[in-house]
């Protein structure tokens, strides 16, 4: 018998053009190999030592993202005044884009309002107003609206690139379709703030702690799957599940992390071509992971993941 949780997943997938959930994330030995490579690594910690003024914070990621990238305008809107909408009933889709469209604007990404919450500095979230219904009609031409941004109250310099991070969130969730399966949609948003935290500075060192920072939550969701009775996490857990598509998103986005890094200026020049086609969509992400020879399968190496902790 289908579900509630299984009943909203499927018309998530619809509103935003996903094709299919994606890659089964289960605790196979891969996965093991991968957690006893990383079963030493500390707490995260602070973040003191990288501090900054949270104007540098917006100055450092928006001259990052455009230098390298044209960014698209996304629609925004208040939650609460598009919440009042909804609560006062609507129609039809048609109805509901024309009273929309008077508490909505067509804006810069980085225009979108930014609030701290608590946490360190690569805690980080894109808020949206999105409404499912059982229409095909209304959830292939429902906008997404977004709200605001939140970032980690514990501010540095590694919080520019948690920025970059959900800057690319926009990017490729306001245009559906651009990524087919549901667990690659951290793929691109992980991979440009571990290219952020590479070209920060001229030392490692901010590199070295975000790195860190990924793996130490890698490895607390791989735990909790490895006690779940079946050692997979499913859908039909939504909450577990939008953490777990972590596992997938933060091994694919260090392959490609891993290309970057080693490979020539043209290598490196011609892959954010390849992003800005993805923004653009020109191309899926999963061509973009083709392009390169990247899965989730070829991805879950405890020998890559060895070989970027220090």
């Amino acid at each position: 018998m289908t579900n509630l949780k299984d009943i909203q997943f499927k018309l998530k997938l619809q509103l935003y053009g996903y094709e299919k959930a994606g890659a089964t994330i289960t605790a196979n030995q891969a996965i093991y190999q991968i957690a006893d490579t990383l079963k030493d690594i500390p707490e995260i910690g602070d973040f003191s030592a990288f501090s900054c003024p949270r104007k540098e914070v917006f100055t450092m990621a928006q001259s990052f993202m455009n230098q390298r990238f044209k960014l698209h305008k996304v629609i925004a809107g208040d939650e609460q005044d598009i919440a009042k909408i909804v609560n006062k009933g609507i129609y039809s889709i048609e109805d509901f884009l024309a009273k929309a469209k008077k508490k909505t604007s067509t804006v810069s990404p980085f225009a979108l309002p930014v609030s701290f919450v608590e946490g360190h500095s690569m805690i980080g979230d894109t808020k949206k107003s999105i409404l499912l219904t059982d229409s095909d009609e209304f959830l292939k031409k429902e906008p997404i609206i977004f709200n605001k941004i939140t970032l980690g109250r514990n501010i540095s310099i590694l919080s520019s690139g948690t920025y970059c991070h959900e800057i690319v969130h926009t990017q490729i969730e306001s245009q559906k379709g651009i990524t087919q399966e549901y667990t690659n949609k951290e793929v691109l948003p992980i991979l440009i703030e571990k290219i952020f935290a590479l070209e920060a500075t001229s030392n490692k060192d901010v590199l070295v702690k975000s790195q860190l920072a990924r793996f130490k939550y890698l490895l607390d969701i791989i735990f909790y799957m490895q006690h779940l009775p079946n050692k997979t996490i499913t859908p039909s857990n939504m909450v577990a599940f939008d953490q777990a598509i972590y596992i997938p998103g933060t091994l694919q986005a260090l392959r490609l992390f891993d290309i970057y890094k080693n490979e020539s200026e043209k290598v490196k020049n011609e892959m954010v071509f390849n992003i800005q086609r993805v923004f653009d969509n020109q191309i899926t992400v999963e061509d973009f992971l083709a392009i390169y020879n990247v899965t989730y399968e070829n991805s879950q190496d405890s020998e890559l993941v060895k070989k970027h902790l220090h």
